[in-house]
């Protein structure tokens, strides 16, 4: 019994709290939902008149990069209001909302609707609200529901935080190197694009300021000097 104590408290003081538990499974959740963005991206002009797709290789890494920011600072505060509050299932239910909105205005934006238009109430408020209410009423009724639910989810957490996280890191890393490949080769691009351009600028001026009225007259084609 005395032996059974302490690991008892250890296991409650290594249990990950409120924070991580929100936060592990909103890194997980952005990098799904943005390789779904960057697909939709890629294969989905953003504009009906185009035949193709204007983005590049780097939406696989940039997407999947952004939304991990997003997700996690989501379930960092969510995370936050748990612990001071003590209940997850209004959070979580919230996360769940945001998560199906996101998910159908990416759908929908991207693939259904591909035109620009002008603001418009419905499409821009009330449509998204309908989704993340849609979405965090169904979650909250299945946590409410099944109450093994969370035990289950922070048993299945606690074992599998470590490598979770490690996975996570290097996902995060692989895109950032990604995105920092892209932005150098297209600063190379450019830096030499503009270079050329103004050799040639150089040239011409040269050009035109060595050579004489009279011999510059001569050259032209009859057609330009009438």
């Amino acid at each position: 019994m005395e032996t059974a104590a302490p690991n008892l408290q250890e296991r409650e003081r290594s249990r990950p709290g409120p924070t991580a538990q929100f936060i592990l499974p909103s890194l997980s959740i952005g990098l799904l939902v943005g390789s779904f963005e960057a697909l939709l991206l890629r294969t989905s002009p953003r504009v009906a008149a185009l035949q193709s797709c204007d983005t590049r290789y780097v939406i696989w890494f940039l997407a999947p990069l952004v939304d991990m920011v997003f997700f996690g600072l989501v379930g960092a505060v969510l995370g936050w209001l748990a612990g001071k509050i003590h209940i997850t299932k209004a959070p979580a239910a919230v996360e769940s909302g945001i998560v199906v909105a996101f998910v159908a205005l990416t759908w929908r934006w991207f693939h259904v609707e591909m035109a620009l238009g002008s603001f418009s109430f419905q499409e821009h408020v009330l449509v998204p609200c309908m989704y993340f209410f849609a979405g965090f009423a169904l979650s909250l009724a299945i946590f409410a529901r099944v109450n093994k639910l969370g035990a289950l989810f922070e048993r299945w957490l606690w074992r599998t935080l470590k490598p979770a996280a490690w996975c996570l890191a290097f996902a995060a890393s692989v895109a950032i190197a990604g995105v920092c490949f892209f932005e150098g080769k297209y600063s190379n691009s450019l830096t030499r694009v503009r270079a050329a351009s103004s050799s040639a600028s150089r040239a011409c001026f040269a050009f035109c300021t060595t050579q004489q009225p009279a011999t510059l007259l001569h050259q032209m084609p009859i057609s330009g000097r009438l």
